[in-house]
Formats: structure tokens, C-alpha cells, sequence
């Protein structure tokens, strides 16, 4: 698994706000860590397969057609989210153009790890597949102790999509854009609660140098994946949620996504 080199910017990329157009982010002062922010809050998914499956065939097995059996897609998160939509789009479109079934299967646990793992210890002849993000194969080999090599146990297929990071408030939150959330944050020390996908991932890690770029102190809340987090925040349990953007149709209900990380704005 080779990590998808956008997700590392060399150059800091402005965090847009919904609101004002085109002006530049309210609140945010310059600072040494802005750079590292930016550069983190890309959510880059890739397709990847153990060893150096699909790219060389065995010579005792080159005269078998492949695929002769069901590929799995590995998903090492909870289901309900982005990268649960982006397998299940992969798998639909590996069944229809290779004529053989492709099945989705939730392995969640530890920020990615656990699904990654089972993957790496799989044979590699391009039937167990592993569908991650930038977080789990750039940040987790220095927040866990792996026992697989994220860059030498894998061979990326393609890179699926790059999204940005976007923070969805709820409704009755009353920042509607980036600098009415760090003036609230300012007014509010520990006050604003703010969900991500678990301890250590990419999301918790953005949060944390997002809040030190911004110079607020927020009540950061971890969850077992972006899920529960979501469905916590249309409850009214919590403020925020930092995630991607699938979540923009839930606009119309009981959130709103308030600012993303991309460079540019869209729709």
C-alpha cells in the first residue's frame, strides 16, 4: 500500500467557511501548526490488495481465470458511513465488470486497524481486498504498534475518491460559519462538544490541530466510528462532528455543514 501523495500537501491550502464568499477564515491567526492542519484534512480512500496481488500472477497460476471465486472488500470501519457507501459503490462496480460477486465485510475496530490487519495476513491472490482511508495507513504506524508494514504488506489498486473534512453542527448550534464557530469557542472554553470517529484517527488528529491553529480549547467526544457520532448529533447529544462530506444531506434536517478543508468551495 503506497500512501496517496495529495493527502500530504506541501503547501498550506485555505480552510473555507460556507459564509462569507470568498473571504478569508474568521478567527484563525497565522500559526506555525496551520500547515500540518491543512495538509492533515484530507480524507484520501484507497483500494488496496495484500502483497502484490492482481499486478504479478504466480506462474503455477497463470493459466487460471481470475476471479474464479467472491472477492471481499475488507471494511475496517463502522458501517453506515463514507467509506461503507464508497465499498459498497466498489463492490457493485468489481461484480459488473469482472462477472463475479463482490461482497462488502465489516471488520471495525481500533481506528481502521483491525480490518487492516486481517487483510495484511491474508493470502495475497487478489480475492480479500481492504478498502481504507489516508488515516489508517499514513497516522496509524505512529499512534498503534502494527504488526503488519502499512507500505510493505499492501499494493494499492487505485485511489477511490479524495474528500475533504467538513464540521456539521447541529441545527440549534448557533454558528452557521467557520468564524462564528471560533468566536463561540473563544467565548465558551470547553464548551463546545465536538464528536469524531475514535481516539487517534485522522478526524481526532485534525480536530486537535485545528483547535490549536484556531487557539480554541473545545470538548473533544470520541466515538467507535463517524456513525454514532452522526446519529448523536442529530439526537442533540453533542454540537459538532468532524467527518465527510456524505453527510451534506442532512442539511434540509437536523444539521448543517458549517466549513470543510477543501481549496476551493463547491455547490
Amino acid at each position: 500500500m503506497v500512501i496517496k501523495q495529495s493527502a500530504v500537501q506541501s503547501e498550506a491550502l485555505p480552510l473555507h467557511a460556507s459564509k462569507p464568499h470568498g473571504s478569508r477564515p474568521g478567527g484563525l491567526k497565522p500559526n506555525p501548526c496551520r500547515r500540518q492542519f491543512i495538509a492533515a484534512a484530507i480524507y484520501s480512500a484507497t483500494l488496496a490488495a495484500a502483497g502484490s496481488a492482481l499486478l504479478a500472477t504466480p506462474p503455477a497460476r497463470a493459466a487460471d481465470a481470475f476471479p474464479s471465486k467472491p472477492i471481499t472488500i475488507v471494511l475496517p470501519y463502522a458501517t453506515g458511513g463514507t467509506s461503507d457507501m464508497l465499498a459498497r459503490f466498489a463492490a457493485q462496480a468489481l461484480t459488473t465488470e469482472l462477472g463475479q460477486t463482490a461482497i462488502v465485510e465489516a471488520k471495525p475496530g481500533a481506528g481502521g486497524v483491525l480490518g487492516t490487519e486481517f487483510v495484511a495476513r491474508a493470502a495475497g491472490d487478489g480475492y480479500t481486498l481492504a478498502l481504507t482511508a489516508s488515516g489508517t495507513m499514513g497516522v496509524n504506524p505512529y499512534v498503534y504498534k502494527l504488526r503488519y508494514d502499512p507500505l510493505k504488506d499492501f499494493k494499492q489498486i487505485t485511489v477511490l475518491v479524495d474528500l475533504p473534512f467538513v464540521v456539521v453542527t447541529n441545527n440549534e448550534f448557533p454558528a452557521r460559519d467557520l468564524k462564528a464557530f471560533t468566536d463561540y469557542a473563544h467565548a465558551h472554553p470547553n464548551g463546545v462538544t465536538f464528536g469524531n470517529a475514535g481516539l487517534g484517527t485522522q478526524q481526532h488528529l485534525t480536530q486537535l490541530m485545528f483547535a490549536k491553529a484556531a487557539g480554541i480549547q473545545v470538548n473533544l467526544v470520541p466515538y467507535k466510528g463517524s456513525t454514532p457520532a452522526m446519529n448523536d448529533l442529530l439526537g442533540g447529544h453533542i454540537n459538532a462532528v468532524l467527518t465527510t462530506p456524505a453527510c451534506r444531506r442532512l442539511s434540509s434536517i437536523r444539521a448543517r455543514c458549517t466549513h470543510c478543508s477543501s481549496p476551493a468551495r463547491s455547490g
